[in-house]
């Protein structure tokens, strides 16, 4: 399965896509074996941010570039994990989400300090700063995976399986859904362009849509 950060990479490269918000002018976040890591984009040596501290995945950084979220199980998340947010040296690290409901997945952190999440085969959001999270994606779990906020933080893009599958978007209240592209359920890590008008999304190739959001 693609990652977000290999999604980043192809679609950089082949349209001019931005590199997923990384908010940082010059370091990379990722994940390996369990923890964050940042590096620089020259190369160098990695700086372990979350050393050992439980399991540490899918790292997604703050627009401006001073906090990184991500998916951790240290504070024994019922069945795997929780969103929480750290500084970009990995101090004060902080549970946002907290929640019994289920098993928080796949962070995007939007222009406004809410974070986008998946939980429960459906799109969440949360505050950076912690809280009761929202659900914003048709409640019927059925497919609400992968969000990404677009540049100007109106819309999310997202993939939904089930009934209907395929890319969908819907504005950031989690209003007015609408497919996009009818694909097979397989397709991850839908991504904005630095503009806002296409959308990049993997499902075994690299494709790339207009983001006009009308039904096809």
């Amino acid at each position: 399965m693609p990652t977000r950060a290999l999604m980043t990479v192809l679609a950089t490269a082949l349209v001019g896509l931005s590199t997923a918000r990384t908010g940082h002018a010059t370091l990379i976040a990722y994940a390996h074996a369990g923890d964050i890591y940042v590096v620089d984009e020259g190369g160098g040596t990695p700086t372990n941010l979350t050393n050992g501290v439980g399991t540490n995945t899918e790292p997604d950084w703050s627009p401006d570039g001073t906090q990184i979220a991500f998916v951790s199980d240290r504070a024994g998340a019922l069945g795997g994990g929780d969103i929480h947010v750290m500084d970009a040296d990995g101090a004060n690290a902080m549970n946002v989400t907290q929640s019994a409901l289920g098993v928080a997945e796949f962070p995007s952190w939007g222009p406004t300090g809410t974070i986008a999440f998946g939980m429960n085969s459906d799109i969440w959001s949360v505050s950076a700063t912690g809280g009761v999270p929202s659900a914003l994606s048709p409640a019927d779990g059925l497919g609400g995976f992968f969000p990404e906020w677009s540049p100007d933080g109106a819309t999310i893009v997202f993939r939904r399986t089930g009934t209907d599958p395929g890319i969908w978007t819907m504005d950031s209240s989690g209003d007015n859904p609408l497919p996009l592209d009818t694909v097979e359920s397989g397709s991850t890590f839908p991504t904005y362009s630095r503009d806002g008008a296409r959308i990049a999304h993997g499902n075994g190739d690299l494709r790339v849509m207009d983001a006009e959001r009308s039904r096809q």
